[in-house]
């Protein structure tokens, strides 16, 4: 649910299947006008970082998941800056890096690798050492 938060003065989402109870608040209703598809046009997923920027994201998929990646675009931010000759596939991405971005880039492994931002790349490559070293 998306809605504004009285104790942060600020828009935020809340889960309602971790909502333990609801309480009749004595304050009024304020309407408001949020557009959620503007709201969230820069994320996948529902998580935004406070003070996280969008930015432009480079990634490249090996040729075993481009088809997919072409035809199932990871965002409409989405741009196909090349197809390689060895069938991968370069893109773009303009959006504000979050947990669920970094998620499903983890999901396809060793068939993407990101190009740009090199503190994305970073990240990615410290999860995945993390991820080795708690299998040695």
């Amino acid at each position: 649910m998306l809605g504004q938060s009285e104790e942060k003065q600020s828009i935020g989402i809340f889960a309602l299947d971790r909502m333990r109870e609801i309480k009749i608040a004595r304050i009024p209703f304020i309407e408001n006008n949020l557009n959620s598809d503007d709201y969230f046009k820069d994320v996948i997923g529902v998580t935004l970082v406070p003070g996280q920027g969008v930015e432009d994201i480079e990634l490249n998929f090996s040729s075993h998941l481009a088809p997919y990646i072409q035809s199932k675009p990871l965002h409409n931010s989405q741009q196909t800056v090349a197809i390689r000759e060895d069938g991968s596939l370069h893109i773009r991405l303009k959006l504000c890096i979050n947990p669920e971005l970094i998620s499903i880039l983890l999901s396809y492994g060793k068939d993407v690798k990101v190009l740009q931002p090199t503190h994305l790349a970073e990240q990615i490559r410290q999860i995945g050492s993390e991820l080795v070293n708690s299998y040695t």
